[in-house]
């Protein structure tokens, strides 16, 4: 394949990945799409061509604003996520010290 057509199907593959994003159906098909974005950039790692054209192609075709794009959501769907294993785990704490204080209370049922 040549350089402008890896590039063209990298582009259409990064703004369906920004559609399925937005739709939240990331589980469905965003490792798939994923990987094929990979796919091509190991193609385009084994190919020799120019900078100079690479950048031309790029900012003909839009390229840099999708990929902005696409970190961005990349960025705040990770903060999300640690954000929620963040309370997972201050959760488990919580649940964990309650237990653990009140399992050997048990002065109520004792015989006086």
């Amino acid at each position: 394949m040549e350089l402008k057509e890896l590039l063209l199907e990298y582009k259409s593959i990064t703004e369906e990945f920004i559609k399925v994003m937005g739709e939240g159906n990331y589980e469905l098909h965003g490792d798939k799409l994923l990987n094929k974005r990979e796919a091509i950039l190991n193609e385009l790692k084994n190919m020799h061509f120019d900078k100079s054209e690479f950048k031309k192609i790029s900012q003909e075709i839009n390229l840099i604003d999708i990929e902005e794009k696409t970190s961005k959501l990349l960025d705040s769907e990770r903060n999300k996520i640690k954000e929620e294993i963040f309370n997972l785990k201050n959760n488990r704490n919580a649940a964990k010290t309650y237990g653990v204080n009140f399992k050997n209370i048990n002065f109520i049922n004792k015989e006086v």
